[in-house]
């Protein structure tokens, strides 16, 4: 009887309701026309009517959270978001490494004319470990098709890091509408453009398919997820499938990092982002990295798959 809603949204916007009650009036002023008419509407646009997830929610929540405490700390150096200089602003972040978390608020502030202009500093972090090489990956690809004991959903999330390049928030959420199977070939739209799936990966898909089919009518999943949850029209936690597979050996993060490095090797950052997902400035700066050369993009781009995509894996 009950209209529909996405209910961890409707959370978010009654925590954050209860939370600016909480704060000092200057500080609830703030933080109240900043979700209102900025971060709402962002997420949003970034869910596109799809609900949102646990870990969604959980980070918006916690981003609240340490801009208010900014916002205190602000107080507490007798400083205020209009008075508020550059030294400040990195002494805040260097000391407090919420850079990611404050800089949105940050940025608004200043776009809106409320702070001076000041912006907090974003830090590339690389990371110590050593990227895959491709006989690796494929290596690990022939291992896990073999392990029929892993839970069938966390082996097709750890193959699609591994020969996709896809990030595990993605994989899980996948729906049923994003696959496309003929007699021919199956593909899978992860981003814009479709991408052929190797045969032995459309087997394993195709049969994630038939145990959706064979699920009881009274787990209801109208969104058409690929991966169910066991909350009624929600999908798998990341978090839970990036443990299982940690429990089992697999890094998913790391294959996810290798694949996406061999794709800049050879592949045009605008590429990438069609096909993989990622932002475009995400695949321009991997290709920087990993010094790619684009003298073959017109073939690359019009041909029928990515490196590390074939059949043949």
């Amino acid at each position: 009887m009950l209209p529909e809603i996405d209910v961890l949204l409707n959370d978010l916007e009654a925590y954050a309701a209860r939370m600016f009650a909480c704060l000092p009036a200057t500080h609830s002023v703030l933080m109240g026309r900043f979700f209102r008419w900025h971060l709402a509407p962002l997420i949003r646009r970034i869910l596109r009517g799809r609900t949102m997830t646990s870990g969604t929610f959980s980070a918006r929540r916690s981003q609240l959270r340490l801009i208010a405490d900014f916002l205190q700390w602000l107080d507490d150096n007798s400083l205020t978001i209009h008075t508020v200089d550059q030294p400040a602003i990195d002494r805040y972040a260097s000391t407090n490494r919420v850079r990611q978390q404050i800089s949105p608020f940050v940025t608004w502030a200043v776009k809106e004319r409320i702070a001076c202009d000041v912006r907090v500093t974003s830090v590339r972090h690389r990371s110590t470990e050593p990227h895959l090489s491709d006989g690796e990956l494929a290596k690990t690809a022939r291992h896990l098709f073999e392990m029929e004991a892993l839970p069938l959903p966390t082996r097709l999330v750890t193959l699609f890091a591994v020969v996709f390049a896809q990030p595990i928030e993605a994989s899980v959420a996948l729906t049923r509408a994003q696959i496309h199977d003929t007699p021919e070939r199956m593909s899978i739209t992860f981003a814009t453009t479709p991408v052929h799936v190797p045969d032995r990966l459309s087997e394993l898909v195709r049969e994630q398919l038939c145990a959706l089919d064979a699920r009881p009518t009274f787990h209801p999943n109208e969104v058409g997820w690929l991966f169910p949850g066991t909350m009624p029209n929600q999908h798998i936690t990341a978090s839970g499938v990036e443990r299982i597979a940690a429990q089992n050996g697999f890094s998913l993060r790391r294959y996810r990092s290798s694949r996406l490095q061999h794709f800049a090797q050879s592949v045009p950052a605008s590429v990438i982002a069609d096909v993989v997902g990622v932002a475009t400035n995400t695949a321009y700066r991997r290709s920087v990295d990993a010094g790619g050369v684009w003298r073959h993009y017109p073939s690359t781009r019009f041909g029928s798959e990515l490196p590390g995509a074939s059949g043949h894996t």
